[in-house]
């Protein structure tokens, strides 16, 4: 990128004070996303939030809480304060559409809203993960079980086939 590490460190005196400002972005993005598809139906927006994990997949990465939260007690404090603040807002807007969708008729389970956003998020961080090893089919697979057994009638294959068709996305 040629940039020097003095510039980096004018801007960003500790690496805690980076990944801050990269964790800032995310949760903004997540706002963003919200506020971009706040229109859609609750299904709507999971699609969305869905298939940003996808494309993340596609392109053989994870996301950013997938790849901070091994690491969390590790990390500082402050640190450990906006990787959870990042885990919540979307967590949050993961309740949010799954809750929307079980009032609009568009998905059936058991439980809470929030409860199923936890397991849905666990399955969607744990299949990148696995999918940079065994492939993009391995997300697919697990994401198509955890759909039918939220009830819903798409599948991963029915979503956008571009990223450019999921604009302002977060990364999870």
């Amino acid at each position: 990128m040629e940039v020097r590490n003095a510039t980096i460190h004018h801007y960003f005196p500790a690496k805690s004070d980076l990944g801050i400002a990269v964790i800032e972005e995310e949760i903004k993005k997540v706002a963003l996303g919200q506020e971009n598809y706040k229109d859609l139906s609750g299904v709507g927006q999971l699609k969305q939030l869905v298939g940003t994990f996808y494309d993340a997949g596609e392109e053989g990465l994870i996301c950013l809480s997938g790849a901070l939260t091994p690491e969390y007690d590790t990390l500082p404090a402050p640190l450990q304060d906006k990787v959870m603040e990042m885990c919540r807002a979307i967590l949050d807007w993961m309740s949010a559409c799954l809750g929307r969708a079980v009032e609009e008729g568009d998905l059936h389970f058991q439980g809470t809203a929030a409860d199923r956003a936890i397991l849905v998020m666990s399955a969607l961080m744990s299949s990148l993960l696995l999918s940079r090893v065994l492939g993009i089919k391995v997300f697919i697979s697990a994401m198509d079980r955890v759909l039918q057994d939220l009830g819903a009638s798409w599948r991963i294959a029915d979503l956008p086939q571009r990223p450019s068709d999921r604009a302002a996305q977060p990364a999870g």
